[in-house]
């Protein structure tokens, strides 16, 4: 590809490939807008302020082998608002469309800063850069995965537990009580039918999570929408 940068900071790109070009790009406007907060309504009878023609400030920031990096600065004086008309109409709360204000005939100068960067072989070391931080990730996750097999669990598991039946027809819990570490109940008292083929609803295990952490007494409970899929009257 090949740029070619003119006076005013616009520029001719060239595929040297195919031969294809684009010129005088890098053109700014400014037009005057009298439309709302979400539509654009150019004021009528004037023209678009551009920096076509204006000069710019050229600075090369850095140039080596595989990176050049160009700045451009333009100077342009445009109105600082819309004229007193644009109050008016929208005190009358007329649709911006049918709108008539212009601009300002007070003027102000505005600053605009171009950085180009023309980097040479980017794309394979962009693949190589993505590539390492991709493994970066991997090897993170790695070690917290042989982290959390090398830790002890917190419950020891019974070594002679009681081999549940196969389980038919509906399930009956009746004054349930757990409890992780033999003191403080996680569970207390809860009772719950599930007939064959049904589940708990949402709302149903929302509560019994509820209950377990009312149990723990935790010093600093934070609750997102704990309630948000029980029925009104329970929840009130």
């Amino acid at each position: 590809m090949h740029l070619l940068f003119h006076e005013d900071g616009t520029y001719d790109v060239t595929d040297k490939k195919t031969g294809e070009a684009f010129q005088r790009l890098g053109i700014y406007e400014d037009t005057g807008d009298v439309g709302n907060e979400y539509m654009f309504k150019e004021a009528k009878g004037y023209s678009a302020i551009t920096t076509k023609g204006i000069p710019a400030e050229f600075t090369l920031l850095e140039r080596s082998a595989l990176r050049t990096v160009l700045e451009f600065k333009h100077t342009l004086t445009i109105p600082v608002s819309a004229d007193e008309r644009l109050d008016v109409e929208r005190h009358k709360l007329i649709w911006h469309k049918e709108r008539d204000a212009g601009r300002a005939n007070e003027m102000t100068a505005i600053s605009l800063r171009t950085v180009v960067t023309l980097e040479k072989g980017w794309e394979p070391i962009s693949r190589l850069g993505q590539l390492y931080n991709q493994l970066l990730i991997g090897m993170a996750s790695s070690e917290l995965v042989f982290e959390f097999l090398d830790e002890r669990p917190s419950v020891i598991e019974s070594p002679n537990p009681i081999k549940l039946s196969s389980i038919k027809g509906h399930i009956d819990f009746e004054e349930v009580e757990f409890s992780y570490d033999g003191k403080r109940k996680a569970l207390n008292g809860v009772s719950l039918t599930i007939k064959a083929g049904e589940t708990t609803a949402v709302g149903e295990r929302q509560l019994l999570s509820f209950a377990r952490a009312l149990l723990a007494d935790p010093k600093i409970l934070i609750l997102d929408e704990a309630t948000a899929s029980i029925d009104t009257e329970t929840e009130v």
